[in-house]
């Protein structure tokens, strides 16, 4: 900050960018109860320190703010940033904002500035709050501007304005009560970036290793996360709103816990309850409709009303279902498609429960199921018109088409599980082994089932005992046995 004089020959206070030492995070503002007497008119620019572009010589203790992404999180709890009430030069009269530390000499703080995440959330940035509201407004794309305009409509100064924004389109150059809504939401945003720098701070002391990703909003996903009020009409009323945040967290956990059993299963679970609100306020936001407003010859006016439909609770349901098996790349969250089955069983959940339907219906039917394969077919069951019955009926018609010669009996009732009983119990015999450990998946099995024609007992016996590990059962040993008494009663070695 330094004096200029005008051709006219009076002094006035130019802000020329630069900040104080002791405040190395924001550009100074002046404050005019503590600005220091304007020099004489005939006075000689101080001397001494490095001089500037301009020709002027700043102070040596102003340093400009720092660029770039900021790592000390301990500028949150040494004062080096201050949340303020009330306002100051550049911030939104009346709305909380944050800047740096009052100066030890009694100087002003500096300007308001914003404070929001680096790309990959290890750090955070210092900026201007006049300069990033520029810079964020030519970040949005044309075609979402809209969608930014009806997101902050509560930030707008009032509602005529936001009624002329939303009017003019895209068009944002000459729109200042767009320009003031998104200066007003980055003051909250760097406000609730504040409180939460705090946070990382003090668990940074306990722990450096500490990763402070997404505990900080970035400009976007605050925007994404507002949920504007109603639009204010004289004759008309909403009849239906947009689902509110904690409506739809609280129908998201209720359906983990009544599916899933036990919540610590779903990877990252506040992260997609998070994404099922903002994918469901997507979905209720297209469907919109809106009134007109008309005057009578009276001169009462009936003003404009939207309202938007709400998905019918299967959608909603099946929304829910959806994330919860299949995660989310926006959530970074694999939901439980990585959770073991065993696990999900234990649970005693919905989906617990169906998978165990499921599994045991293949072993009767004869069809392998991968785990995925298992969870998907869960998630039909839980979609509008589906049934495990259902589910249940196609594995049935899979085992006609591969085992064509049980075909007959499949369609009299009897399972293929029920129907390999008798090749169990001749496995078992033959190799000592526990037929309960011998199921339809066993290769023996398949091979007697499998095929054109069934495999008659002798057939199958023959076929088991090709086994390496026949020869050392008792049943082996029986057989030789027999072989060898017949072969000395053959000869007379014994009566």
């Amino acid at each position: 900050m330094t004096w200029s004089q005008n051709s006219s020959g009076s002094w006035k206070f130019v802000n020329d960018g630069i900040g104080y030492a002791n405040d190395p995070t924001h550009a100074n503002v002046p404050n005019p109860s503590k600005l220091p007497n304007p020099p004489a008119a005939n006075a000689t620019p101080p001397t001494g320190g490095k001089k500037d572009p301009t020709g002027g010589t700043p102070n040596p203790n102003l340093e400009t703010i720092p660029k770039g992404v900021q790592l000390d999180w301990g500028k949150f709890l040494d004062g080096s940033f201050a949340l303020n009430s009330g306002a100051t030069e550049g911030a939104v009269a009346g709305q909380p904002y944050i800047s740096g530390a009052p100066l030890a000499d009694g100087r002003p703080n500096p300007k308001s500035i914003v404070i929001l995440p680096s790309d990959d959330g290890k750090g955070y940035l210092s900026k201007d709050l006049d300069a990033a509201v520029q810079e964020y407004i030519t970040r949005i794309p044309n075609i979402a501007k809209e969608s930014y305009k009806k997101k902050l409509k509560d930030f707008y100064p009032d509602p005529k304005s936001y009624a002329v924004s939303l009017a003019g389109g895209p068009v944002t150059d000459n729109d200042l009560g767009f320009q003031a809504a998104v200066k007003k939401a980055l003051q909250a945003t760097s406000v609730d970036n504040f409180n939460s720098g705090v946070r990382v701070a003090e668990q940074k002391k306990i722990n450096p290793n500490f990763d402070p990703s997404n505990q900080l909003y970035s400009f976007q996903y605050f925007v994404e996360t507002r949920d504007p009020l109603p639009d204010r009409t004289s004759t008309s009323s909403r009849t239906s709103q947009l689902t509110t945040k904690a409506d739809a967290l609280r129908e998201f956990y209720r359906t983990v816990q009544d599916y899933v059993g036990d919540p610590l299963l779903v990877n990252e679970l506040d992260k997609l309850a998070n994404q099922y609100w903002l994918d469901l306020s997507a979905e209720e936001s297209k469907r919109v409709s809106t009134g007109f407003s008309t005057t009578n010859p009276m001169g009462q006016t009936s003003s404009t009303s939207r309202s938007f439909s709400q998905l019918t609770d299967l959608d909603r349901l099946e929304m829910r279902i959806k994330l919860i098996t299949r995660g989310s790349t926006k959530a970074k969250s694999t939901g439980i498609k990585l959770v073991e089955p065993t696990k999900l069983q234990e649970a005693g959940g919905e989906i617990g429960n169906f998978y165990t339907e499921l599994l045991g219906h293949s072993y009767k039917t004869g069809i392998r199921l991968s785990n995925e394969a298992l969870l998907s077919k869960v998630e039909e069951i839980n979609r509008p018109g589906g049934s495990l019955e259902e589910q249940k009926r196609t594995l049935t018609q899979a085992s006609k088409l591969k085992y064509k010669a049980l075909a007959p009996y499949i369609d009299a009732g009897i399972s293929v599980g029920d129907f390999i009983a008798d090749f169990s119990a001749i496995k078992a015999r033959e190799l000592d082994l526990n037929e309960k450990e011998i199921n339809v998946f066993d290769s023996d099995i398949q091979t007697a089932i499998g095929g054109e024609k069934l495999l008659g007992p002798e057939d199958f016996t023959t076929l088991v005992r090709k086994n390496p590990n026949w020869r050392y059962s008792s049943t082996a040993n029986e057989s030789s046995a027999q072989f060898i008494n017949s072969l000395l009663k053959t000869f007379g070695k014994v009566g």
